[in-house]
């Protein structure tokens, strides 16, 4: 009764929202300004310098219900376009859903853990915890609002992201 409970409870999958938007090609340029995501998330494996759970017992609910799985998680660096240069962004807790096919950032994950601030007033920006500013804008064909990135930095040698790759069922076609 009781324990069957309880050990149920601790298998259970975690699942947490994220907002849903349409996928197209052009979701993969830069990262989606999202208020109502509770995690950042990415289609791509590739976009992680440090993976923190290569297997994740975790699924995203979207916004029209539907259950995505996390096939990982770990840190995102990002370079980014400052008002007086560029920085780099830190993003943790990054979920990889291969079926998002759009890079969200969740303002409340920033905010909270990443120390990074969304101001949506008249001058939208992210403050990044070196107090440097990142602009962001409205894209005209979707009406997202996106940070680009000039790209993402790896702490992974190109072994590690092959073994990474591999423990995940992911061989390559030669291996097939």
């Amino acid at each position: 009764g009781i324990y069957n409970a309880y050990v149920g409870l601790l298998v259970q999958r975690e699942v947490v929202d994220a907002a849903y938007i349409e996928p197209d090609s052009s979701d993969l340029n830069g990262w989606i300004v999202d208020c109502g995501a509770t995690k950042h998330c990415t289609p791509c494996m590739s976009d992680l310098c440090v993976v923190t759970n290569p297997r994740p017992r975790k699924n995203i609910r979207v916004g029209n219900g539907k259950l995505l799985r996390v096939i990982a998680i770990g840190k995102v660096r990002l370079k980014v376009a400052t008002r007086v240069g560029h920085e780099i962004m830190e993003l943790s807790n990054v979920y990889v859903v291969p079926e998002i096919k759009c890079r969200l950032l969740s303002s409340k994950w920033a905010w909270q853990y990443d120390n990074i601030s969304t101001h949506l007033n008249d001058d939208k920006f992210l403050r990044l915890p070196s107090g440097a500013r990142v602009p962001f804008a409205k894209d005209a064909d979707d009406d997202h609002y996106r940070v680009d990135a000039a790209y993402t930095t790896s702490d992974l040698t190109n072994d590690e992201c092959d073994l990474i790759h591999a423990s995940l069922a992911h061989c390559s076609a030669s291996r097939m």
